[in-house]
């Protein structure tokens, strides 16, 4: 029931007249990375309940992901097949977010912000009686190649095709995808110090300086990117020939950052696939 009514004040913000829309909703309006969270923990009660699964759990749900807050009221999560929801803010202080998927389908959190006029999202978390504070901290992305991971025509490989493709079609939509996936390793190489492998639909392994490919079942996230069974198959293996057949060999000033030589591989696996 409280989801419900977490929606229903969500969709009514939303639904606002532009003069009703406040100064919070104007800032937080466009596309951001969301970089990471920091615990505030105060006491050593606290320090014993938050325990690293939590902490890994909420970077699972939040850490390293890419979102847009439309001024209209959309939420839009850009991670795996795209989810939208609503999103507003309440006097000037709180945001909430319903129904926009994994990390976000009932988020509340306090807006305030850290120096050079970047916000930050305070949420709080009940663990064991504790009221644990957690500040998540935002990057508004509004210039450079990585506002095309914010573009629907450069996410277009995340819809399943209406018709069988043809391997020249299917090599093309590997090459977004690898695309892609190096503009937001370059995007972490500058504002993020981890990435989370879960955030990637291709099958690949990232090892130190070399990227190989996982084994996957029926079930992995890259079969739905396909007609079929078949094809995702197909496209698997023409993944698979193009990663085994590269050879990366990239200047020793850019191997200091594990992120930024993925997009370096990435990139280079993007266009030997449609060569």
């Amino acid at each position: 029931m409280r989801y419900l009514v977490l929606f229903i004040a969500v969709a009514q913000l939303c639904c606002s007249s532009g003069t009703d829309k406040n100064n919070i909703h104007k800032r937080l309006s466009g596309d951001w990375f969301i970089i990471y969270p920091k615990e505030m923990l105060n006491n050593k009660r606290q320090e014993d309940v938050f325990t690293a699964a939590i902490q890994d759990s909420l970077v699972t749900l939040k850490g390293v992901k890419l979102i847009t807050m439309q001024e209209n009221g959309t939420f839009i999560q850009w991670d795996s097949t795209i989810m939208k929801g609503k999103w507003g803010t309440v006097d000037e202080k709180m945001v909430v977010v319903s129904g926009a998927g994994t990390g976000f389908e009932n988020f509340k959190a306090e807006f305030s912000e850290l120096e050079d006029d970047v916000p930050k999202l305070t949420e709080y978390l009940n663990v064991e009686g504790e009221r644990i504070k957690i500040v998540w901290q935002l990057k508004k992305i509004t210039s450079g190649k990585a506002t095309a991971l914010f573009d629907p025509k450069k996410n277009q490989w995340r819809n399943r095709p209406a018709k069988p493709e043809s391997a020249k079609e299917m090599k093309q939509r590997l090459a977004d995808m690898l695309g892609y996936y190096a503009i937001y390793f370059k995007l972490i190489s500058e504002e993020s110090t981890y990435f989370m492998p879960v955030r990637i639909m291709l099958p690949l392994k990232f090892y130190q300086h070399a990227i190989g490919m996982k084994e996957i079942d029926e079930q992995h996230r890259f079969n739905s990117l396909f007609y079929s069974a078949a094809q995702a198959h197909e496209a698997y293996t023409l993944l698979k020939e193009t990663v085994n057949s590269s050879d990366y060999n990239f200047p020793d000033k850019d191997k200091n950052s594990f992120s930024l030589e993925y997009s370096m591989m990435l990139e280079k696996l993007a266009e030997e696939m449609v060569k």
